[in-house]
């Protein structure tokens, strides 16, 4: 039997700095007469991880990548954006509709999520290290 999705987790420090990088691959039946399996998306999320002041433009790409990515990216409207996601049924609010920046570009997409705890109650009330939120929000500049 040929699982239907397959879902890998790596993580990793360079130069200081926490990245986690998720892959996975998702499969269905191609037809209904031959029982085949095809895949239908795959692909690689690399999240990189950070505190609050630091510097937040570091990328896990060559300064030469990331140069020429930057030129070709375009900025996305994030409240466009997310009213876009709305039409579709979407229903992003609260801490869902967390992306901070997003630029896309065909292949490519580059975002910053920011989610902020308003006291230390907060922490104290929800003591997740990622919320479900956060990890939700790392897939919307797949969309």
């Amino acid at each position: 039997m040929v699982p239907l999705g397959d879902i890998s987790l790596d993580s990793s420090d360079y130069d200081e700095v926490k990245f986690i990088k998720a892959s996975f691959v998702f499969r269905s039946a191609l037809d209904k007469e031959s029982g085949r399996i095809g895949s239908n998306a795959s692909g690689s999320l690399v999240m990189t991880v950070r505190n609050e002041g630091d510097d937040c433009e570091a990328f896990p790409l060559t300064a030469r990548q990331d140069e020429w990515l930057a030129g070709r990216r375009a900025d996305v409207d994030i409240d466009a954006y997310y009213d876009g996601l709305a039409e579709l049924g979407y229903g992003y609010i609260g801490p869902f509709r967390g992306l901070a920046s997003l630029q896309r570009r065909l292949g490519s997409a580059k975002g910053k999520i920011g989610h902020e705890l308003e006291s230390q109650e907060d922490l104290e009330n929800h003591p997740l290290l990622f919320h479900p939120a956060m990890l939700d929000t790392s897939i919307h500049a797949l969309f």
